[in-house]
């Protein structure tokens, strides 16, 4: 009987729900079915899928190892020039009766420092590469563990709801025998079947709201399907050992801010590229000049300045400056944001530990000493069943509430941790590759 089932929960002085859940214990396993089952996926093998499959990482990575190379480029000066030049060649022409060969070598020079300018351009491309890369694999770290956390809730309220429909169904089919028997009035069957069927609804809800966090979590790696086992892991509790300002000075060197700062340092080169314009590359060239006719070879040798026409010089500049000043302000916006966001995460970090001591002592608690009160009165003769009812639809409520601000407050650990943490363990890279970045 119902009686029989809530008595013997009440033997461990509680009437386990969410406890049950917390401590993994499954309510209607199936051997075969677990041992088909595939193993439990753990935070740490979905943060290595993620870091070996998602696109996104490898993208950055890719243009992380173009803007290594394009730095070696960078250094080189401008290659000489060999060029050849036959005239009159195949028979004679009017006003010129002999054949003539010019050999000729010729090499650039670069004025105005563009050949520092050049190496310097291609140190904050790649700098703006790096940061990029950090910040991608920030950003999918903090994708990762928030999709994992939000799945692993999921997951609990689907034990919680399917440990509350099993309850529901097994107290209707006590109420229908009480109402068979002349115990009961035929209110309280029609209550009961009616908390079953929305026991039920909740279950299935929370079974959908799990299948699309698993989808979710599985496209963290660029995975299609949610085909992994059930989750094995905890909510984050751990916070940070940092003080609340050194949290702000951390975000000095947050990919994002370093990125911004990188494009305003690149834009500001790009001014003095376009003032170190005024003065034009000189070529300089040395040859020997040949006729068939003639025993001996001149000899030629001159330098070459392109005229500067036509270069907008001054619209050049002022699109240069236009360029740094919008970076700039982009900079300052960066610092807003992220100054903002963190300050607004662990202003709610701080809400969350009271609202969580609040519904763990007051809510939870007092919502399991009143289900055990009912159930006693009920046994006692003293209320009916339909009090019963409540009083464990609202046990199960309390603990659903505590579950949503335990996600919500591993959320935003891991928010926090995206912002002021260190960068994600999984970006540590090969010596040699290190090594090209100096």
């Amino acid at each position: 009987m119902f009686t029989d089932l809530l008595r013997a929960a009440r033997a461990g002085g509680r009437i386990p729900i969410l406890a049950l859940v917390l401590t993994g214990v499954a309510l209607s396993p199936l051997s075969g079915a677990l041992a088909d089952a595939p193993p439990p996926l753990t935070l740490e093998r979905a943060l290595s899928r993620a870091a070996e499959r998602h696109p996104s990482l490898a993208s950055a990575r890719a243009l992380e190892d173009a803007a290594l190379a394009e730095r070696l480029v960078a250094r080189a000066r401008p290659a000489p020039e060999l060029e050849l030049e036959v005239e009159n060649f195949g028979g004679a022409f009017r006003g010129a009766e002999a054949e003539g060969r010019t050999l000729t070598l010729s090499q650039e020079f670069e004025l105005g420092g563009r050949r520092r300018l050049r190496r310097e351009a291609a140190h904050w491309d790649a700098e703006i590469a790096a940061a990029e890369l950090e910040g991608t694999a920030r950003e999918l770290e903090a994708r990762v563990r928030g999709a994992f956390t939000t799945t692993l809730a999921a997951q609990r309220r689907v034990a919680v709801t399917r440990a509350r429909e099993e309850l529901a169904i097994k107290a209707a089919q006590a109420v229908e025998a009480r109402v068979r028997a002349g115990k009961a009035p035929a209110l309280e069957g029609c209550r009961a079947r009616m908390d079953a069927s929305a026991s039920k609804l909740d279950r299935l809800a929370a079974e959908r709201e799990e299948q699309a966090a698993r989808q979710e979590l599985a496209a963290t790696w660029g995975g299609s399907s949610a085909e992994f086992g059930k989750l094995d892991g905890a909510f984050r509790e751990e916070r940070s050992a940092l003080s609340r300002s050194e949290k702000r000075a951390r975000l000095e060197q947050h990919p994002r801010l370093r990125a911004a700062r990188a494009r305003h340092a690149r834009e500001a080169l790009g001014v003095r590229e376009a003032r170190a314009s005024r003065w034009p590359n000189l070529t300089g060239f040395a040859g020997i000049r040949e006729l068939a006719d003639e025993s001996e070879a001149t000899y030629l040798v001159g330098l070459s300045l392109p005229l500067p026409l036509f270069q907008q010089r001054a619209a050049k500049l002022r699109s240069a400056q236009g360029r740094r000043f919008a970076e700039r302000s982009l900079v300052r916006e960066v610092e807003i944001e992220l100054a903002a966001t963190l300050e607004s995460l662990l202003d709610r970090e701080h809400t969350l530990e009271d609202e969580l001591t609040l519904v763990a002592s007051a809510l939870v608690d007092g919502a399991r000493d009143h289900a055990e009160s009912v159930l006693a009165g009920y046994e006692a003769g003293k209320l009916d069943f339909l009090a019963v009812l409540d009083a464990q639809a609202a046990l199960a409520d309390a603990e659903l509430r505590q579950l949503d601000l335990l996600e919500e407050r591993s959320l935003v650990l891991v928010g926090i941790e995206s912002l002021s943490g260190d960068a994600p363990s999984f970006l540590s890279s090969a010596p040699a590759r290190q090594e090209t970045r100096r």
